[in-house]
């Protein structure tokens, strides 16, 4: 049987750990090569925009939600 893809598992983990820009900007200060810190700029950028479609996400369904239960209730 094959390993569960993490998206589709009902682990509890978080994969990313939200930081400050102040706590990026100084761990990204103590990395001396340049790729490398391109690497992880990219990383907390891809992150980010990750975090910003799930909440995209539940601004388009909380008003279907609310539409619905208003429906419901009348």
């Amino acid at each position: 049987m094959g390993s569960i893809p993490p998206e589709l598992s009902l682990d509890c983990r978080p994969t990313f750990f939200p930081t400050s820009i102040t706590d990026f900007l100084r761990q990204l200060t103590l990395i001396r090569s340049v790729p490398d810190k391109l690497s992880q700029i990219d990383d907390y950028i891809t992150r980010l925009e990750d975090e910003m479609r799930k909440i995209d996400a539940f601004k388009r369904e909380l008003p279907l939600c609310c539409s619905f239960l208003l429906k419901t209730q009348l």
